[in-house]
């Protein structure tokens, strides 16, 4: 099914700790990376702390060599 906006699948993001999920509507599950990035630099300038520790599903948007050289990078 696609959205109004031409989104056929979402990204969800669940705080542990508080168990805030943020949902990013995606067309392609290739745009997974940018939308972590716009996650990650939003939440770490609105709560003032960095993000250290990520868990997925092992979805293969998730498992390419840009995806993990920016967590090294990142130290997450």
């Amino acid at each position: 099914v696609i959205s109004h906006g031409g989104s056929r699948y979402f990204l969800s993001i669940t705080d542990d700790f508080s168990r805030k999920v943020t949902t990013f509507p995606i067309k392609r599950k290739s745009d997974v990376f940018d939308c972590f990035i716009r996650f990650q630099k939003r939440t770490e300038r609105f709560l003032n702390c960095k993000i250290v520790n990520v868990r997925t599903d092992n979805g293969m948007e998730f498992c390419h060599k840009e995806f993990s050289d920016f967590l090294e990078n990142e130290g997450i």
